[in-house]
């Protein structure tokens, strides 16, 4: 089983509470790499939540929620080995869209990609660098994934004080729509995770 090693625990250490996003088809989250995520969040010591994404591909499929949340049934049961050993607290991106303030979050994530031009060019960056990365993919749809994603995450950011573990850093577009939709004080503190 691998394991890893998290970055900055100076931020995090004291926080009992881990959100682990799942991004669908990412190799980071499945199997015994799953499994060795879910060592490190036992031996420290921390609660769980999983944040499966799942409906939110449907940016990915050309429209089709349905079969955007089959991918989350389906990573749920390749996944129901490994995550039997742990207690989790389990949320769909379902969850998030049905969350009181998704309507308003939504709203303050246009509104704000029409008038703040730092996060509007983030946002149309990344969406310009992952349909480089994919041949034929339209840049609007990455552009309509990301700003579901902000508002999504908008009521988490104001929720509970939590560790997001990822494989990566923040996106730039992430750390705007945090800072201006989670005032005064975003609850989560993003650390980065490698497997050794």
């Amino acid at each position: 089983m691998p394991s890893i090693s998290v970055s900055t625990p100076n931020a995090w250490a004291a926080i009992p509470h881990v959100r682990l996003g799942i991004s669908m088809g990412n190799p980071n989250f499945t199997g015994e790499r799953l499994g060795g995520i879910l060592d490190w969040v036992q031996a420290n010591g921390k609660t769980l939540t999983l944040q499966v994404t799942d409906s939110l591909n449907h940016h990915n499929n050309g429209g089709n929620r349905d079969a955007a949340r089959a991918l989350g049934d389906a990573w749920l049961a390749d996944n129901a080995p490994v995550l039997a050993r742990v207690n989790y607290t389990l949320v769909r991106w379902y969850d998030l869209t049905g969350h009181p303030d998704f309507a308003l979050n939504k709203a303050r994530v246009h509104i704000l990609y029409e008038n703040h031009q730092p996060f509007a060019h983030a946002v149309n960056d990344y969406a310009n660098r992952f349909a480089t990365r994919r041949p034929g993919r339209d840049p609007a749809a990455s552009i309509a994934f990301v700003l579901e994603e902000a508002a999504g995450y908008a009521s988490v950011w104001r929720g509970e004080p939590h560790i997001r573990l990822y494989p990566s850093k923040p996106e730039q577009w992430w750390n705007l729509a945090k800072a201006n939709l989670a005032a005064p004080t975003p609850a989560e503190h993003w650390a980065k995770f490698q497997f050794r």
